[in-house]
Order: structure tokens, then sequence, then C-alpha cells
């Protein structure tokens, strides 16, 4: 399962990133950050920055997330 969280790199969004790739998922992490260091090392994990207040999701980042 492919799961896209938006937020990743916030407080939240970092545990539940860990949590889903803990339980076998594959997460696309969204955020207007770079990658947090604490989440590099983690493998199952695609990072896409963007800042969705003012830019789109292009059909290929979200094709296969559940």
């Amino acid at each position: 399962m492919i799961t896209l969280v938006t937020g990743a790199a916030g407080f939240l969004g970092i545990r539940l990133v860990r949590r889903l790739l803990s339980e076998g998922h594959e997460v696309r992490g969204i955020d207007r950050i770079p990658m947090p260091s604490i989440l590099s090392d983690l493998r199952g994990l695609n990072w896409i920055q963007r800042d969705l207040s003012s830019e789109i999701l292009y059909p290929t980042e979200v094709l296969g997330v559940d």
C-alpha cells in the first residue's frame, strides 16, 4: 500500500510516517521544507518538497497512492 502524507515534516507527520513505514507501507511524504534528517535513513519513503498552498501535485506523483 502506498500512503500519501501531507505535512510529513511536522510533529505529527514525522510520527505518522515512521509508524506507517514500520508497518510495511510505502510512504510519499509531502512538505514545503526539505526532508528532515530524522527521516533520511528510512527505507520506503519518497519525499516530495512542495508547498501545497501555492503549487499542485502532478498525476505521476500520486500514481498508485491508495
